[in-house]
């Protein structure tokens, strides 16, 4: 199966943007995601965009990767350097090292799992379930409502979380 994908460039003109297709194994349902694993054809950053697919991510190295409304994507054991997802809805990272920052932009639903984060943007987020995570540094709005637990923060970072009007789980 072929995903589209978009990248961009910088060139003298100002940032160029390519329309790319990826190969992958699979046919992007629920049964038979598409795999998209390390390969000579995967670009060190991309974005992906309008997709109700069901997309997996194994084992990957990324830059930059960006959703833009999309829904059913997974990381599993990846190790990306920043990653921005907005307008998305049931986006799950598992065992993945975010080692600039994560930014959940206006998606709902999304699952993040035994992770290590740097630092973890959320911007009118809700119902997002982060759990068994590392988080160096967190910044929020007031207007996201989100579930934490059994994760591990900076002693300094505890106070301000539970003083925010999200849910906040200690266990």
């Amino acid at each position: 199966m072929k995903i589209p994908i978009k990248r961009q460039h910088p060139s003298w003109a100002g940032m160029s943007t390519e329309f790319r297709e990826l190969e992958c194994r699979g046919s992007g349902t629920k049964e038979d995601p598409a795999i998209i694993e390390p390969s000579k054809q995967l670009p060190n950053g991309f974005t992906l965009e309008e997709s109700d697919l069901f997309i997996t991510f194994q084992n990957c190295y990324l830059t930059a990767l960006e959703l833009l409304s999309c829904q059913n994507v997974r990381l599993e054991n990846c190790n990306i350097w920043k990653i921005f997802i907005s307008h998305c809805f049931k986006v799950v990272i598992n065992k993945s090292t975010i080692r600039r920052k994560l930014t959940l932009r206006y998606s709902n639903d999304d699952k993040i799992e035994d992770c290590s984060i740097r630092k973890l943007k959320i911007v009118v987020s809700n119902y997002c379930f982060i759990k068994n995570c590392s988080i160096k540094k967190i910044t929020s709005d007031w207007r996201s409502i989100n579930i934490f637990e059994a994760n591990r923060f900076p002693d300094y970072l505890i106070t301000w979380i539970e003083n925010k009007s999200w849910f906040w789980k200690k266990t």
